[in-house]
C-alpha cells in the first residue's frame, strides 16, 4: 500500500518537472562559446585567456580549457606558443573559403528543396 502511495507520489511529482538533460558543463560552455563565435561575439584576432572566458562563464578553467582545445580542433580558435588562444583573422583567403562552401551547400539545399516542391511552389518561384 505504502509502495503504490509513494508510486502515485513520485508520477504526480514527475508530471510538473521538466526531463533534466544529461549535457554537461562542459558541453554547455563549448555550445556558448562556438554560438558567441558565430555571432560575431569576439573580434577577429581577439585574444582570448582561460581565466577570463570562465569568469565570464561562472565556471571554473577545466571545462573552458575542454571546450577551447574542441574549439581549436575545428579550426574555430587558433593556438598560439605560450598557451594562449585567439579568433582566427579575417583574410581574403578565409573568406574565399567561406564563400565557395556557402555556394556549395546552398546549391545542394536548393536542389534538395525542388525535388520535394509541388508544381505549384514550382510555379509560384519561377514567376520571382
Amino acid at each position: 500500500m505504502q509502495k503504490a502511495t509513494a508510486e502515485r507520489k513520485n508520477d504526480a511529482i514527475g508530471a510538473q518537472l521538466a526531463p533534466v538533460g544529461r549535457e554537461t558543463v562542459q558541453d554547455r560552455v563549448y555550445s556558448e562559446l562556438r554560438r558567441a563565435l558565430i555571432g560575431g561575439l569576439f573580434e577577429p584576432s581577439q585574444m582570448l585567456t582561460i581565466r577570463g572566458l570562465a569568469d565570464a562563464l561562472v565556471t571554473s578553467t577545466m571545462p573552458v580549457r575542454e571546450a577551447l582545445g574542441r574549439l581549436i580542433t575545428e579550426k574555430a580558435l587558433e593556438a598560439l606558443p605560450n598557451r594562449s588562444v585567439r579568433v582566427p583573422p579575417i583574410t581574403l583567403e578565409r573568406i574565399d573559403d567561406l564563400l565557395r562552401a556557402r555556394i556549395l551547400i546552398e546549391g545542394e539545399a536548393i536542389a534538395l528543396a525542388v525535388t520535394r516542391m509541388g508544381p505549384r511552389q514550382i510555379a509560384t518561384i519561377e514567376t520571382i
